[in-house]
Formats: structure tokens, C-alpha cells, sequence
């Protein structure tokens, strides 16, 4: 509901009586007031100064007409663009003098209108002498109209194309959801958006090149949860998650424990069972030291007293390739890279990592369902700002990439790639992050993992 007060500051709406002066007040102090003097046979007596809020659309006319003393009931003759005055009987017609209708109130809701509150009358001649013309009057409330629309609109855009970095290399599946994203982003910012891949260092140069960016919303990051979890493991890297500005998760996804169709497991339980019965047998695999796959298994090793050994991959497809050529019996991968094998019934699943199932792979049960508490973080990727980016720009960028992912074609991209959307607040991925953190910091303390 778009609203204009015309009156003397903040308390002139505080002289409207009856039940309609919350209503009132709530718009008139939303706005700028001034005065307006309203000459003989318009709104006011002459040279009567009246304080009023003028609203424009729909309102609870029939409510205001009854409870509110300060409002006549001539005044509610609403649906036409001029002041009410007279009772004519005409109908038709939208001009000053039409559409007198019998019953003013079956006329508002046909159409949104324009509803007078008087709020304040003074006696007395004012700066304007005499009568005031209606082309002035409806001149300063269209300029007052346009002034406020101007500034209820203006809101940041970028006035330039933006840069996306993204510290995972191109061609994985994180830069795949990046680039998409970045089309979203397109259409919804009006501005191009440079994908910028930055994996030297195993991403820590992308991660370094999105802290020291200058904080103007022209340089975004699309990160993973690597951007967490590997400093803790090895704090010797010189980024921190905390250098950023939450923006926006948009997907979460989670570590997956697989093994082969020999394996004749098909719970936690009986894989376990098999595990210690015979140690030398199972060799854990991971996709690399210090992420969330290594974490978990060596998680799954403390707590379940196991003796295996973990072996680190470099990528989950090579895993794939061992586990069905029966080199390796068990590992943990990520979802996205799991989820065709799995359903192929190429590798069996056993258990989840999150705090509860995912939706994309809803059959397979959490490890905390099966009696193993601690393995609720889960991989996930996220948008970041640079820290001290202005509420007014972080705002708008919030908002385009949550109405990204929330776009039916996004998120069924996302869930066929084998993660679950979130496009959560800025607030919700900032307590996301500090839970993780404390997580993380209790495991990795727990497991004894060290730099590699």
C-alpha cells in the first residue's frame, strides 16, 4: 500500500480519534509530511490549514466509516480521483463530479482509491490567500506521489559487470552450480557475471583474491565448505570463513559411506561387524586430506573402535573405479558423485553424514539414526560478500540469489546433481557456520588429524 501524509510532522497523526488512528499513525510517520492549505469548497473552510494522510489502495473502508469519529461518512466516497463534495446522484464516469453512487463504500472496493483522513484543522488565513485550484492540488500530491515512489525504489544496483570467484577448479561440480547460478544472477541484477576460477592452492588463492576485494557488491565468491573445514585442519592457511560476509547457502549436500555389491552389508551394523572381524580387509577411502570425507572416516574409525587404515583419493570417480574392481571394499564420498552409482546399484549406501536425511537419497538412514552421534556437519556450498559490504548491497544480492535457487529450473538442477537446496538467510547461514565450527574443532581435536 503506497502512502502520502500531508501534515505538520510526526504528530499530526497522533490527533486522529477512534479505533482507525493506529492505522493512521503507522502511515503518517512512514512518510515526509508537509502542509497543504486548502481554499474555500475543497477539503477544508477557507483559510482552514489541514493536517491529513492521504493513502493510496485497498483498505478496510467499512471498518474506518464505523469506528473512526473523525471520519464522515461523505468522505468516504471513494473510487474517483477528486475530493467528495455534493450528492450527486449520477453514475459513469471518473471525473470530479461522476460516480455519486448511492452506497460510496460498494464503489472502493470495485477499485483501489484514494481514502482522506482529516487529522488536524487550525482556524486561520494561511500563506495561500483565498481558493486553492484543484490542477494545483492534484499537481502537488502526483509530485509528492512521484517523489516517494522515486525514493521507495531506489534501492543498489550494480552499475557494472560483477565477478564471481570460485575457488574450485572449472569442470567440478561446484563451478558447474557457480555458472548456473551466474546465469540466474543475469537476468536478476540486469549486470554480466564473470565466472573467475581461482583453484590454485588448492582454492586458497581464489579464497584470499574474494577477501582482500574491495566490499562495493561487484565481487562475489561462491565457495564450499573446504572454505571452513581446512583451516581447522591445518592452521597454517591464512584465510578464515569469518573474513567473509554470509550471503546465501544454497544447497546442502553430505558424505555418503559406500561399499561394493561383495560386501554382503546392508546396515552400519553388520558392515562394522564385518569390519572387525576381519581389519585387514577394509581400507577406508576418502577424496583428499583434510575434507569432510577424511574427517568422517576418521570420525567413524575413533568411535567405532575400528583398525583400519584410510587411504586418500584425489577425486570420487577413481574411487567408484576401485570399489567395483573389489581394490578397496568401503569408502566415504560426497553425495553428488555417489548418488548415480548408488541408484545404478553399482555400490550399496549405508549411511548419511547430517543432521537428517537427505531428500535426494531419502532411503539411506544418518549415521546418527544407527547410533553414532557427530557426523551432523555436511559438505554444502554457500555465496560470501567481502567483510564490511553495506547492509543496503548485501540486501540486494541476498535476495537475487535466493530467488535463484528458489527458481523451480535451479533447484530441480541442483537435486539431479545430488544436492538438496537451502537458499537460506544471510542470518541462517551465519549460525550454520558457527555450528559447524564448534563441531568440526570437537572432531578433528577427537580424531587427532593433523596438516598434511
Amino acid at each position: 500500500m503506497a502512502a502520502i501524509a500531508t501534515g505538520a510532522g510526526p504528530t499530526a497523526a497522533g490527533s486522529v480519534r477512534g479505533d482507525g488512528a493506529e492505522q493512521a499513525a503507522s502511515i503518517a510517520n512512514s512518510v515526509t509530511a508537509s502542509s497543504v492549505w486548502f481554499g474555500d469548497g475543497l477539503w477544508g473552510r477557507q483559510g482552514t490549514a489541514v493536517s491529513s494522510v492521504l493513502v493510496a489502495g485497498p483498505i478496510n473502508d467499512t471498518a474506518v466509516a464505523r469506528r473512526s469519529g473523525s471520519v464522515h461518512r461523505d468522505r468516504l466516497e471513494l473510487g474517483r480521483s477528486g475530493p467528495p463534495h455534493g450528492r450527486g446522484s449520477g453514475a459513469g464516469g471518473e471525473g470530479w463530479h461522476s460516480d455519486r453512487t448511492a452506497n460510496p463504500l460498494q464503489a472502493s472496493r470495485r477499485r483501489p482509491a484514494l481514502l482522506y483522513f482529516p487529522v488536524r484543522a487550525t482556524r486561520g488565513r494561511g500563506p495561500m490567500q483565498g481558493r486553492v485550484g484543484r490542477r494545483p492540488l492534484l499537481g502537488a500530491i502526483g509530485s509528492t506521489l512521484v517523489a516517494y515512489a522515486a525514493t521507495a525504489q531506489a534501492e543498489w544496483r550494480p552499475d557494472r559487470p560483477l565477478r564471481m570467484i570460485v575457488p574450485p577448479g572449472p569442470g567440478s561440480g561446484a563451478d558447474v552450480i557457480a555458472r548456473a547460478l551466474a546465469a540466474k544472477l543475469v537476468d536478476l541484477l540486469g549486470q554480466s557475471v564473470v565466472v573467475d576460477n581461482q583453484n590454485q592452492g588448492v582454492g586458497a588463492v581464489g579464497i584470499m583474491a574474494a577477501a582482500r576485494a574491495k566490499p562495493d557488491g561487484q565481487t562475489l565468491m561462491c565457495s564450499i565448505s573446504s572454505i571452513l573445514l581446512a583451516p581447522l585442519v591445518d592452521p597454517n592457511l591464512t584465510y578464515d570463513v569469518r573474513q567473509f560476509q554470509p550471503v546465501s547457502q544454497l544447497h546442502q549436500a553430505a558424505t555418503v559411506l559406500i561399499v561394493p555389491p561383495q560386501v554382503p552389508a546392508r546396515t552400519l551394523a553388520e558392515f562394522l561387524a564385518l569390519v572387525r572381524a576381519t581389519p585387514e580387509r577394509f581400507t577406508i577411502a576418502d577424496y583428499g586430506h583434510g575434507t569432510a570425507s577424511h574427517v568422517n572416516a576418521a570420525l567413524l574409525i575413533k568411535r567405532a573402535g575400528l583398525a583400519s587404515d584410510i587411504v586418500h583419493y584425489s577425486n570420487t570417480p577413481g574411487i567408484i573405479r576401485d570399489l567395483v574392481a573389489d581394490h578397496i571394499r568401503c569408502a566415504i564420498v560426497d553425495s553428488a558423485s555417489g548418488m548415480q552409482p548408488i541408484r545404478d546399484r553399482m555400490v550399496h549406501a549405508l549411511a548419511v553424514s547430517g543432521r537428517q536425511r537427505l531428500g535426494v537419497i531419502g532411503e539411506i538412514p544418518t549415521f546418527g539414526e544407527q547410533g553414532f552421534a557427530g557426523f551432523e556437519p555436511a559438505p554444502w556450498q554457500s555465496m560470501f560478500l567481502p567483510l564490511g559490504t553495506p547492509p543496503a548491497i548485501a540486501g540486494v544480492i541476498e535476495r537475487a540469489v535466493r530467488q535463484a535457487v528458489a527458481a523451480p529450473d535451479f533447484s530441480a538442477r541442483l537435486r539431479g546433481l545430488g544436492f538438496e537446496p537451502v537458499g537460506g538467510s544471510a542470518e541462517e547461514l551465519a549460525a550454520m557456520l558457527a555450528s559447524e565450527r564448534a563441531t568440526w574443532q570437537a572432531v578433528i581435536a577427537e580424531t587427532g588429524i593433523r596438516p598434511a
